[in-house]
């Protein structure tokens, strides 16, 4: 409940530091979960386990984690005063926790999480578009060129790829783009692919984000790239193909104009056959 007087006292008293949730959820978890941070330093300082992971994530995933919960849910928790994320997040780091631990179940907290499985920190962090902590982790020796389960980079992340819908997965618009392009400045391929093939450029298309699109292809970014399926960004964008929830006529507008500039062809058309919403119109 963030007393942190009264955590200090009862461990003084003998209280122990090994309690957990019936989900296996530790005391220092529990704490960062719910944003108590000035808690997390007491349980930290005190020797709470810094490497609890019996729920699937580490201590330092879940400081990431509560810092990029989805937009427009539930609620954030209301974090304390005085102690911060970053705070908490620095001293675990100095106290040993791994930079690059990797989640290894799925999210157990109440919240939607669309991202996949084998996330580290900086990976998190990049999808929420947290540009502090992405370069908090990356000066700590984060691998910055990392990827998921799925092969999903940050570039990729940041960008919008495997996100679930723009304004209610983590991560603006405005944070998206501030994260690309710090990905990109530590190294991130702006013409990497996942295993489905989905890129960077995709992911923009994704989150229907003009100024995204511009700068990706500014960077350099392929307007031909293709999906596993064979589907280039534009396609995703006039057939929703691969999005599952509709089209993106702005990306497409932005789309047309960039590949007309260079000579590309880009008249496609909506397919009506198109599977949309995993049903094939009729």
């Amino acid at each position: 409940a963030g007393h942190a007087g009264a955590a200090a006292a009862l461990i003084d008293a003998g209280a122990a530091l090994t309690d957990e949730t019936p989900q296996g959820m530790g005391l220092l978890t529990l704490a960062i979960a719910n944003a108590r941070y000035d808690v997390a330093q007491v349980l930290i300082t005190r020797g709470a386990d810094i490497h609890a992971a019996k729920v699937g994530l580490t201590t330092l995933i879940q400081v990431v984690r509560t810092r990029n919960l989805n937009i427009g849910q539930f609620p954030h928790p209301v974090a304390s005063t005085g102690v911060t994320s970053l705070d908490v997040a620095r001293l675990l780091i100095e106290r040993g926790a791994e930079v690059d631990a990797r989640t290894s179940k799925p999210w157990q907290d109440g919240w939607r999480g669309s991202f996949g499985m084998r996330a580290t920190p900086f990976l998190l962090a990049s999808k929420g578009g947290d540009t502090e902590m992405m370069r908090l982790l990356a000066r700590h020796g984060a691998d910055v060129k990392a990827s998921n389960g799925l092969g999903t980079t940050a570039i990729m992340a940041a960008a919008g790829v495997e996100m679930f819908n723009p304004n209610e997965d983590s991560g603006t618009a405005a944070e998206g783009l501030a994260a690309v392009k710090v990905a990109l400045e530590l190294g991130g391929d702006v013409n990497g692919a996942n295993r489905n093939g989905e890129t960077a450029l995709h992911g923009a298309v994704h989150r229907d984000n003009p100024e995204l699109v511009r700068f990706l292809v500014d960077a350099g970014a392929r307007l031909d790239a293709k999906t596993a399926k064979g589907l280039t960004p534009l396609e995703w964008a006039v057939n929703g193909i691969g999005i599952g929830n509709g089209t993106r006529p702005t990306a497409a507008a932005v789309l047309r104009d960039l590949m007309r500039a260079r000579g590309m062809k880009a008249d496609l058309q909506e397919d009506p056959n198109r599977y949309r919403f995993g049903v094939t119109a009729q």
